[in-house]
């Protein structure tokens, strides 16, 4: 008898050895933890998947909902930017007035803004011409720039600028006021007209814009401001206009109605 149960305890400590070598099996996860697991091992999978399918979802609707044209884009030339009251009523203004030219529906006007400075000539800088100086000559490069791409593209054909005869002296884009184009070189004499002078532009309701002067608020009549403006229109072809510029054509025929001369 002792021998069978020695013999026994030796076939149970085999037993438990051979239980010891084998892997130990796995506890089965729960739901929970199995979805744990596969995000630590697959999240920068996931992400980078979930950013792919945001660029493409922002793709198609940039180009299933394109921005509207507008159907008149009106050119600014200044030292600064308008306000952006100021500006956004004159967009209304002008689009109450205006047609539906492109057939979209609906009449869109935007203020194309070109802050440069007026050079007396090619050789001369705008700080020798004003004696103060540009106020940032990076920003007259680039304003520069953007309004000749304007010019090439022919977008804004109705201007209005702080200073016409220094927008003619340096890039000569400005017609006569019959819209012919005045001789190469010429001054912009008869090719602008003054805000102040033209009864349907004087008598817009534009509002106010508000600015700070140090930590204090100003409001301010858009009026004012705008009163000291010049309108003017950019030589377009007369031989064979499109509809753009006839449409252009009559907007500054209403605009410019009774003006003084």
């Amino acid at each position: 008898m002792a021998s069978e149960y020695i013999k026994w305890q030796l076939e149970q400590e085999k037993k438990e050895q051979e239980d010891a070598a084998l892997p130990a099996q796995k506890k089965p996860l729960t739901r929970k933890e199995a979805a744990s697991n596969w995000f630590y091992y697959n999240k920068w999978f996931l992400l980078i998947g979930l950013g792919l399918l945001a660029g493409i979802a922002s793709l198609v609707f940039t180009l299933t909902h394109p921005d509207p044209t507008p159907d008149y884009q009106i050119g600014y030339t200044g030292t600064k930017d308008l306000p952006e009251e100021t500006a956004a009523a004159l967009e209304e203004a002008f689009s109450a007035i205006g047609e539906d030219v492109n057939g979209d529906g609906q009449v869109l006007v935007r203020i194309n803004q070109y802050v440069v400075e007026a050079w007396e000539d090619e050789e001369t800088s705008p700080a020798e011409a004003s004696g103060s100086g540009p106020k940032n000559p990076y920003t007259d490069l680039a304003g520069a720039a953007t309004l000749m791409a304007d010019l090439q593209e022919g977008n804004s054909i109705v201007f209005l600028m702080e200073d016409p005869e220094g927008m003619q002296e340096r890039f000569a884009f400005l017609s006569r006021l019959d819209g012919s184009a005045p001789p190469e070189g010429a001054s912009a004499q008869g090719c602008y007209l003054s805000w102040k002078d033209c009864p349907w532009l004087r008598d817009l309701p534009l509002g106010t814009f508000t600015w700070y002067k140090g930590s204090e608020e100003v409001i301010t009549d858009s009026q004012e401001l705008l009163s000291t403006l010049f309108l003017g229109r950019r030589i377009v072809n007369r031989e064979d206009p499109t509809d753009q510029v006839l449409a252009n054509d009559r907007l500054w025929d209403t605009i410019t109605r009774d003006a003084s001369r």
